[in-house]
């Protein structure tokens, strides 16, 4: 299974099947994703419904630009990222992140079939579940689970 994430406090995320098949797509608030998702994960995992689950997720780094803006932030795209790490350690080696750094989102929507929105102003925000489905998509073409969309 593979669970692609856009942190922050709405936490966009999309899930695909091993073979890389689109499962679903949504938006949660982060304190329901870190109470809820991830235990569901965790207990999915010890039951044996999932053998294994990559986490597909976008990086974050605080720009020296935006760190003024920043100031009083509670951080929620680090606090999620966290909150990922700490499910991904709890379950060894059955869980793995891939991090994605966020300038391939434009090109992630070109090939996950937004080329629409791939052409927005810089100062534009993605729905969360959107990115998190991009980022998923370019992801799975490039360990070749799905096919480009120019092969398609």
């Amino acid at each position: 299974m593979f669970i692609s994430i856009d942190p922050g406090n709405n936490v966009g995320l999309a899930t695909f099947s091993a073979e890389g098949d689109d499962i679903y797509k949504t938006v949660t608030k982060l304190s329901e994703f870190r109470r809820f998702y991830l235990s569901n994960i965790y207990s999915s995992i010890n039951l044996g419904d999932i053998n294994e689950i990559t986490f597909i997720m976008e990086d974050y780094k605080l720009r020296k630009e935006m760190a003024i803006a920043q100031t009083g932030s509670d951080m929620p795209a680090s606090r999620c990222i966290g909150a990922v790490e700490q499910i991904n350690d709890m379950l060894g080696a059955k869980s793995t992140i891939e991090l994605v750094p966020p300038g391939n989102l434009r090109g992630s929507l070109k090939w996950a079939g937004f080329p629409e929105l791939a052409r927005k102003p810089r100062s534009w925000h993605c729905p969360d579940d959107i990115s998190a489905y991009a980022h998923g998509v370019k992801y799975l073409i490039d360990q070749g689970l799905r096919k480009h969309p120019i092969f398609e």
